[in-house]
């Protein structure tokens, strides 16, 4: 099949299109699921409510028509369900004023007058922005020839990428902006019904010293006005710092409390404010949007690519051969490596945590929180302490290096016995080596017992155990940079050792001017990569010591997995992420012109 431009205009121009329509309606299902969770909202209320005497007439003066009792029993069927037809209902079990057993279920129809659905004037739009990356696809293909001899295609790429957001933006903006008032109409209206629940009842103030009594008639998080009791805060289920800001505060014109960048909804009603956090923050469909429009336009770019072949045959196909080849590594590359960095440096400029769906926006504040963080630095310090065991453990490789270098059977049993730790599990490789370092029963403090010699704290020393951890890792390592020695020795000419020899160098100035400098690159490669390596411990210290003991073995990467998955900071766990990075990167930059400027002079 031969490539015409037209295909390279209609691919790009589909997944464009399709990646700015996949935007509006990532916008659009935002606002259908906030409107799913009011209607799940309310049918739990108006089981709750039929719990009571007179509950259904309540519910009815609620809900109106679109509540209807049924006399099913269904034990398992306890959580709401929503169905997805339209119009959608929910329906949900109702138990008996005790609630044990189950008695019916109840089935709330949704109001189809608050249904939002996305203008179809911006459909227009959207239609008309592909038209118009129609036309820019076929100019950038029109000039991807014209950008020199050397095939260099910089400026189509880039006005492709630049002009394109541009067209895109406008309709995906006025989109985002729809489902942000879309979303923050369910927000009240989830609000309205909940505040109705509780102006109807005449003991509101009862229900607020029950634990879950307006939680569980409402669904909401509340607390007590014009109080200051910490336990009444506490039972707000909120950290007591924010339920007495909650509590303290004066609502906006929009009835929003921000606290700590968090914005609450909230409604007061009796003596209890009703909390709920925003479906315009919690559901924002922004991110997912610019993730699509940015993945559709970026496919536009190997097209522009192909387009500068079109005229030669045998080149275009060369050019499809490579870019398929390419493909399946720059998708895992993309999914794997940039995708992830992109995330978490999106985290890193976030409140983020796993457990709570407020997650606000705080810019830098999580990179200037670790100026004051003496853990991190301790953990780093930690980490820059057990770096030092590389020199060592590279000194050790070279040496075994030299000593199996000469080939027989001996050298490959030696070899491959050196080797045998970089390849075995690092948990089982922790386990024994934990077992042999024990305080108690360790094989170590058994041998010096055999010598006369006093037992040692190899794990439980706060001096001593960094120091073990990095024994063990220059056991692991030392064989796979044995390994990368020898390769390098092998590859130093041998009539450079005749004519040393002949000129009567002795061994040590044969080692000095001829191995060494012969292994310059294979020495820097194992440094730096060994460095990169010493920096990311992890395994072995979290199977050995949990980072103790008084946190002696702390490291970077074991801090950082703490600070994200045992404390739930994960914004500022990506923060120190970035962190150690650009302490990486600044390491290995300064090895590559330390030994630079030395092989300059």
């Amino acid at each position: 099949m031969t490539i015409r431009p037209v295909h390279l205009v209609a691919l790009m121009a589909v997944a464009a299109g399709l990646a700015l329509f996949a935007a509006l309606s990532q916008a659009q299902r935002a606002v259908t699921t906030a409107e799913r969770d009011l209607l799940a909202a309310e049918a739990s209320i108006a089981a709750r409510l039929l719990r009571d005497a007179g509950g259904g007439d309540r519910a009815a003066s609620l809900f109106g028509g679109r509540v209807s009792r049924s006399p099913v029993r269904d034990p398992n069927a306890v959580e709401v369900v929503v169905d997805e037809a339209v119009p959608a209902r929910a329906t949900t079990s109702v138990f008996d004023a005790d609630g044990w057993d189950v008695v019916g279920q109840v089935v709330v129809d949704e109001d189809a007058s608050r249904r939002a659905s996305l203008p179809v004037s911006l459909y227009a739009l959207a239609a008309v922005a592909c038209a118009a990356l129609v036309a820019l696809a076929t100019w950038c293909v029109s000039r991807a020839g014209v950008c020199g001899p050397s095939g260099s295609l910089r400026w189509p790429v880039f006005t492709w990428l630049a002009v394109g957001v541009a067209v895109a933006f406008v309709p995906a903006a006025l989109a985002e902006r729809w489902a942000q008032q879309s979303l923050a109409t369910v927000t009240a209206q989830r609000l309205a019904v909940a505040s109705r629940v509780l102006a109807a009842r005449d003991d509101v103030a009862a229900l607020a010293r029950v634990p879950s009594g307006i939680l569980g008639l409402t669904g909401l998080r509340f607390v007590p006005t014009g109080t200051a009791d910490r336990d009444q805060l506490l039972a707000s289920g909120l950290p007591v710092q924010v339920a007495q800001a909650l509590a303290g505060a004066s609502p906006a014109e929009s009835g929003h409390v921000v606290v700590e960048h968090v914005s609450y909804a909230t409604a007061d009603v009796a003596s209890a404010r009703l909390i709920l956090l925003p479906y315009e923050h919690v559901r924002r469909p922004t991110s997912s949007m610019v993730a699509v429009v940015a993945l559709g336009l970026l496919i536009g770019v190997p097209m522009i690519v192909l387009s500068s072949t079109i005229g030669d045959a045998r080149r275009a196909r060369r050019e499809l051969a490579a870019w398929s080849f390419l493909a399946p590594g720059l998708l895992h590359l993309a999914a794997f490596t940039i995708g992830p960095l992109v995330f978490a440096a999106w985290l890193s400029l976030h409140r983020w945590s796993l457990v709570d769906p407020a997650r606000p926006f705080v810019g830098l504040e999580n990179y200037a929180a670790l100026a004051s963080n003496a853990g991190f630095w301790n953990a780093l310090l930690n980490t820059a302490i057990f770096t030092l065991h590389v020199p060592f453990s590279m000194t050790l490789a070279l040496g075994l290096a030299l000593l199996v270098r000469h080939p027989g059977r001996s050298s490959v049993v030696a070899r491959a016995a050196f080797f045998l730790p970089s390849i075995t599990s690092l948990v089982a490789v922790a386990m024994v080596w934990q077992w042999m370092l024990s305080d108690e029963y360790g094989l170590a403090n058994a041998a010096l017992e055999a010598a006369g010699l006093p037992r040692v704290r190899w794990l439980s020393s706060p001096s001593l155990a960094l120091v073990s951890i990095m024994i063990v890792a220059t056991w692991t390592t030392v064989g796979f940079q044995t390994v990368l020695f020898q390769a390098g020795l092998t590859a130093i000419p041998r009539d450079l050792y005749d004519a040393a020899r002949i000129d009567g160098a002795s061994r040590w100035r044969q080692f000095r001017h001829v191995t060494l400098p012969g292994l310059r690159p294979t020495l820097v490669f194992v440094l730096i990569t060994s460095v990169i390596s010493s920096f990311q411990v992890f395994g072995t210290v979290y199977v050995m010591t949990q980072g103790g003991p008084l946190h002696a073995t702390d490291v970077a990467v074991f801090h950082i997995y703490e600070e994200a998955w045992e404390l739930q900071r994960v914004g500022s766990a990506a923060a120190m992420s970035w962190t150690l990075f650009a302490v990486i990167f600044a390491v290995t930059w300064l090895h590559f012109r330390t030994l630079e400027q030395r092989a300059e002079a």
